[in-house]
């Protein structure tokens, strides 16, 4: 008998970079509970902080818009091939 049914759940198997992606959002968010923690008992620790906070955030952002760019650039060269001949296939030529 075929145990498995239309629409059962698959078993998830667990990813290691997802692993440490959350092992290091976790370092970060104590590392922010702690700075802010210090930054209220001390106020010219605050430059500190921001940089803690600055510095991932930017980092994120940049590299977001550069996987964003790369996966928008792949749907138009699919969908227009014609009008986007000259754009190069390479990823990694494309300048930001």
């Amino acid at each position: 008998m075929n145990k498995k049914k239309h629409g059962a759940k698959k078993k998830v198997t667990p990813n290691f970079t997802k692993a440490v992606l959350v092992a290091i959002l976790f370092t970060y968010f104590v590392g922010l509970a702690i700075g802010i923690h210090v930054t209220l008992i001390d106020y010219s620790q605050f430059g500190v902080l921001a940089t803690y906070i600055a510095a991932p955030t930017t980092t994120v952002i940049a590299l977001y818009c550069w996987k964003a760019k790369a996966e928008n650039i792949i749907k138009i060269k699919q969908g227009y091939p014609e009008e986007t001949r000259d754009i190069p296939v390479d990823l990694n030529s494309i300048e930001i």
